[in-house]
């Protein structure tokens, strides 16, 4: 449902939480904040942290998010919008 509905756009990252896995490995969890499509300005924190989000501040990412509920918020790539959902069907 998120994909049918979600609208692109760029953000800039506003902040980068690093924390550290199990083994050791850095992960990051990025702040962005862009403009909806109603002209409001969000910052919103992406709701999980990977290793491959290694941004930095002031650095522009697209991302998708949910015109209805703009806290709802992937990176538009790969891993971003479809890593999650083959986890949860494997």
């Amino acid at each position: 449902m998120f994909l049918s509905v979600a609208e692109s756009v760029d953000a800039v990252v506003v902040g980068n939480e690093k924390s550290y896995s199990d083994d050791g490995n850095p992960l990051y969890q990025p702040t962005f904040r862009f403009t909806d499509m109603d002209g409001s300005e969000q910052t919103v924190r992406l709701g999980h942290s990977g290793s491959e989000y290694d941004y930095i501040e002031g650095e522009t990412v697209p991302i998708i998010f949910d015109p209805n509920a703009p806290s709802a918020i992937r990176v538009d790539s790969f891993f971003g919008i479809w890593f999650f959902t083959l986890e949860a069907v494997s």
